[in-house]
């Protein structure tokens, strides 16, 4: 599963690769569901439509709402009822604030100091700038 984390706000497509994906399900039952991993019993599972991408590639967009520094158990089903038994969790974070707010456009006017809460400490982060991945 990829991207493992996505802001607090939603909408981060998140692809599960594997096998034998099928197109033929109801949409309707075709679903992924977020459970948080907290104690806190206010937070309630979240589901939402899951995309057929291809035969090894299936797809849905993060729930947003619950703040950073959530963990998420992500779970998919065909029929609405029965969800796959794995270990795929997801992170969410928020940033606040990021500067400078211009530079220089050959990228010589230095680092790009991003603040907020909800950041893991991982080797994997990527900064992506005009849709160019850092």
């Amino acid at each position: 599963m990829t991207p493992s984390c996505g802001p607090d706000s939603g909408g981060t497509e998140i692809f599960i690769t594997g096998a034998k994906f099928s197109n033929i399900s109801d949409p309707n039952n075709y679903l992924c569901r977020f459970t948080p991993l907290t104690d806190d019993n206010s937070l309630k599972p979240k589901t939402i439509p899951l995309d057929y991408v291809n035969a090894t590639t299936i797809r849905c967009a993060s729930p947003g709402g619950w703040g950073q520094g959530v963990d998420a158990l992500v779970q998919v089903t065909y029929n609405g009822a029965d969800y796959s038994d794995n270990n795929f969790t997801v992170s969410f974070y928020s940033v606040t604030r990021a500067y400078p707010m211009s530079g220089p456009s050959d990228g010589a006017g230095g680092p790009i100091r991003i603040e907020g809460s909800g950041f893991k400490n991982d080797s994997d982060v990527i900064c992506i700038l005009d849709k160019v991945e850092y």
